[in-house]
């Protein structure tokens, strides 16, 4: 189950995307809100946060400085802006954020359900590679100890 962080300084933008959102489809357990960077980023710090819509022109915290600093802190979340500005120096920020997507308002249903479709992807393809880097780690040390450490030559 997945933590979802919905920041937007727009109440009715909130709603939307927190009504047309297909929460449990998605594995969604908890949907939280912010109304900008500064108050998500606390929110962000207290709970397991794995994806995150945001709106890039805020106050206070906009989505640029909030990228800049929640990518640092929190690397392996998803990113998906969703903004009614074509701006590029808003764009640029978020290529080099690696946001998963960039998305214009209004946002339909289709938009968003393949935006949360792709990152709850990515993070179900992250668990997996970790859940297997482990396993392979879990079975190299039995093998080490089942020929006394000889056999450390095996790539699994």
């Amino acid at each position: 189950m997945y933590n979802v962080l919905i920041i937007d300084d727009e109440t009715p933008v909130r709603q939307v995307i927190k009504a047309l959102g297909q929460w449990k489809k998605a594995d969604v357990d908890q949907v939280f809100e912010a109304v900008e960077g500064g108050g998500a980023l606390e929110i962000m710090r207290t709970s397991k946060t794995e994806i995150v819509f945001l709106d890039m022109n805020m106050p206070n915290m906009n989505g640029v400085d909030f990228l800049k600093t929640a990518c640092k802190e929190f690397p392996k979340t998803k990113y998906i802006v969703i903004s009614g500005y074509e701006d590029f120096e808003y764009t640029k920020q978020a290529i080099r954020s690696k946001v998963l997507d960039y998305l214009l308002k209004p946002v339909s249903l289709e938009t968003l359900r393949d935006a949360m479709e792709a990152a709850s992807g990515r993070l179900r393809n992250q668990k997996w590679k970790n859940n297997n880097i482990f396993s392979n780690y879990i079975i190299a040390a039995y093998h080490r100890g089942q020929t006394g450490g000889q056999g450390d030559e095996l790539n699994l």
